[in-house]
């Protein structure tokens, strides 16, 4: 891909031409070929993986070429980086924090690929020595391989030097991406820090911090360059990565469990392959969001020279955008219409497929035991397909919300009022997410797991209960479409909850917070003596207007969520029955158990924050006018104490977030359970 500069330029691209031809092209070429012949889902199911693997590796490959000169543009903005670490800290950091995490990625795929490679032909001498000779993946061949002795070292040589050339190049693709992105991080990080010291060296005058400044912001364009250039470069095959990987790792799992037995070389081998596709996006994404925390700290860092707070609140919410572009609710700017076909799709096939396939199997059910198993999962992607319609008819004020959130940002001074948010508001909110995150990713891995341990233990079953078109038990083929769609399906569901069953929470907490900032700033009005009485009532305005705003975000967080907290507390106590019934009465195994028990306790916490966040948002607003009260009203004009009265008349009232029949704290959740008890009984 890269030529020598001068010598042997001719040669060199006769070689590359002939590479790329009879590998790049001709390997996944001859795998597609093979698949196509294949003929038992045995050797469909073996031959699918490494066809995929092969034909997005080429297709990264290709991407990567087609921006070849770019990557000499990203290495001159880092050598201009590396030039400007100073500081023995700073090169410290790099040597000892940044330059490993990228030796690491390298050499992780150093071991993962010469495992591959190793056990895939170690596995082919020993079915040979057993008295089967055969080539490493069903492919196809101008020749009968296995003719004669010539034919098959013939094929068996070509797939060697195949595999290992395409490992060769997943090495390079998929340790570019995860590379640069923690150098980038590196440089990001070290450019917060040196803009953190600024103005803090008294030797230094105030045109002399500028001029750092200025070299900061050079610095910072210089790393946004980086950041596009490399988007450019990985953006086709990382799109292509992750759209396939998830179907790949789907592949290798349902070979290994169906096909794979008491052959450990196999086994071991698909377990590191298993690996190093999980392992070609991992590393990427994790330093993708290293990387947005490192560009989120340089404004910390930077408001750390005002006097402002810095605060960014819509990046608490980054999980919920994730979710919604995942979701097909958010289009992005670029690939609109392809966007709204795949939304289309996906919310065809789950959002209303999925919970109408399990209503439907529902009413084939044949025992009591079946009904009350299959219930509650009926029940719940029901209702969250509910919420998501809720949220989706409303999204447009989410976008009103968070320009309220901004404006409250910057109106929060530095010190006491940042400190709050930071450690009172943000982290319940961060919290409540990450339980969402463990919930969400237990609930479908131990369906699964429950699944695959009964299949090995002779009785291969669905996740759910739910109709099919056609016989899901006729074929291996069929039961491993129903059981692929019923996973994945189970996997967009609790996506959707977690996003469902956040954002009522998260935003109310978020709410109470800034009622209670509003309190603080209230309460300080009038004890500044360099203030005028001009200025002070021009403070109390300000406040004002922020209630104001407060006021209008509890009306849109009510609009959106009103309509599914009311389906979520009205289905709530039922659902609850009966998966405790279902878990005293049917469940024996300690695996199924453990989903069950996760599943009602994620029952629970879709109610349970939401409720008690809503409380302490009422305790908030009760709290804003005593707070009024609190501030230096007696010294004040006359204008100023009738503001005041005016604000007070208005912050008197209860203020409370309703679902339509209940109010949102915890005497709903409380009728919840005593209402679950009852049926119960």
């Amino acid at each position: 891909m890269a030529p020598p500069h001068t010598k042997y330029k001719t040669l060199y691209w006769m070689y590359s031409f002939v590479v790329v031809t009879t590998l790049m092209i001709g390997y996944p070429l001859h795998l597609i070929l093979g698949l196509i012949s294949s003929s038992s889902l045995k050797e469909l199911m073996q031959s699918l993986s490494i066809t995929l693997t092969s034909t997005v590796c080429s297709i990264k490959t290709i991407a990567i070429w087609w921006r070849l000169d770019k990557v000499a543009d990203m290495f001159t903005i880092i050598r201009r980086q590396d030039e400007r670490l100073r500081s023995a800290e700073e090169v410290e950091y790099m040597k000892t924090i940044v330059y490993p995490q990228v030796r690491f990625v390298i050499r992780l795929f150093y071991v993962i690929c010469a495992f591959l490679s190793l056990f895939g032909e170690l596995s082919l001498i020993v079915s040979g020595l057993l008295g089967n000779w055969r080539i490493q993946y069903k492919a196809y061949f101008p020749f009968d391989p296995n003719a004669n002795t010539k034919n098959y070292v013939y094929a068996h040589m070509y797939q060697l030097i195949g595999v290992n050339y395409t490992l060769l190049q997943n090495l390079v693709n998929d340790t570019f991406a995860s590379s640069h992105l923690a150098l980038l991080r590196g440089q990001v990080k070290m450019l917060a820090r040196r803009v953190a010291k600024i103005g803090h060296d008294p030797r230094k005058s105030q045109r002399e911090n500028n001029q750092q400044l200025l070299e900061c912001i050079r610095d910072h364009k210089d790393l946004l360059e980086y950041r596009q250039i490399l988007e450019q470069i990985i953006s086709v095959y990382m799109f292509f990565q992750i759209l396939l990987c998830g179907l790949n790792m789907c592949v290798i799992l349902v070979y290994m469990v169906i096909f794979v037995r008491n052959d450990i070389i196999t086994l071991s081998y698909y377990s590191t392959h298993l690996i190093g596709v999980m392992c070609e996006i991992l590393p990427s994404c994790y330093y993708g969001t290293l990387l947005e925390d490192a560009f989120q700290d340089i404004a910390q860092s930077h408001h750390s020279m005002k006097t402002d707070s810095g605060l960014n609140t819509r990046y608490r919410f980054r999980t919920h955008f994730i979710c919604w572009r995942v979701l097909g609710m958010m289009p992005p700017k670029k690939y609109r219409p392809l966007y709204w076909l795949y939304s289309l799709l996906i919310n065809l096939l789950v959002t209303i497929g999925y919970p109408l396939h399990l209503i439907l199997g529902l009413f084939t059910s044949t025992s009591i035991y079946q009904i009350i198993e299959n219930v509650g999962i009926t029940l719940t992607c029901t209702v969250c397909s509910m919420k998501t319609f809720a949220i989706w008819w409303r999204f447009n004020d989410i976008d009103r919300m968070f320009d309220i959130i901004k404006r409250q940002d910057e109106h929060t001074s530095a010190g006491e009022q940042t400190e709050y948010m930071k450690r009172k508001v943000y982290p319940p909110i961060r919290a409540l997410i990450y339980l969402f995150y463990v919930l969400c990713s237990v609930i479908p891995l131990a369906a699964e797991i429950a699944i695959i341990v009964s299949g090995i233990g002779g009785t291969w079953l669905h996740i759910y209960l739910g109709y099919f078109p056609f016989d899901t038990f006729a074929s291996t083929m069929s039961y491993t479409i129903a059981n692929i769609y019923q996973f994945f399906g189970l996997v967009f569901t609790v996506t959707q909850n977690l996003v469902n069953d956040t954002f009522a929470g998260t935003h109310l907490m978020l709410l109470s917070g800034q009622v209670h900032l509003l309190g603080m700033r209230v309460s300080n009005i009038g004890y500044d003596p360099q203030k005028s009485q001009a200025e002070n009532n021009q403070e109390l305005l300000d406040c004002i207007r922020d209630h104001l705003d407060l006021l209008e975000y509890r009306r849109k967080v009510e609009d959106i969520i009103s309509l599914y907290m009311l389906f979520q507390l009205v289905f709530a106590s039922v659902n609850m029955c009966v998966t405790l019934v279902f878990m005293l009465l049917f469940v024996k195994d300690v695996i199924t158990m453990t989903y069950y028990g996760f599943y009602f306790v994620g029952m629970i916490f879709e109610v349970l924050p939401s409720c008690y966040f809503g409380t302490i948002l009422e305790d908030e607003f009760q709290d804003l006018a005593y707070s009024l009260f609190k501030c230096n009203w007696p010294d004040q004009d006359a204008r100023f104490k009738k503001n005041l009265r005016i604000f007070v008349e208005q912050a008197s009232h209860r203020i409370y977030v309703t679902a339509y029949l209940f109010r949102i704290n915890n005497i709903s959740f409380l009728s919840v359970v005593k209402g679950s008890y009852s049926i119960f009984r």
